[in-house]
């Protein structure tokens, strides 16, 4: 991969495919995931593979640190007050 000085240009030293983005655009490119960009014909097996793992790895990472900002009470003692719903801040 070659990052130009403008803007953010990259190429793939695979394909020699060239686009606006970033190392995350070229992340998808290599894995062949399709997201914003197509995928790259060129990258042998084993480095697809490499980069598909480590999306998937990222995107286990973003879902355990996502929170939810709310928690369960039980309401059955304390049924109709402002007691009964509990808001966990971030």
């Amino acid at each position: 991969m070659r990052v130009f000085s403008l803007r953010l240009l990259v190429k793939c030293k695979c394909c020699l495919h060239t686009c606006w983005g970033d190392v995350a655009r070229m992340k998808h490119h290599h894995a062949g995931t399709r997201e914003n960009v197509i995928a790259c014909t060129s990258v042998p097996d084993d480095v697809k593979d490499m980069f598909m793992k480590l999306l998937e790895d990222k995107e286990k990472v973003k879902e355990t640190n996502r929170q939810d900002g709310f928690e369960e009470v039980d309401i059955q003692d304390k049924k109709g007050t402002l007691e009964s719903f509990s808001y966990k801040g971030k």
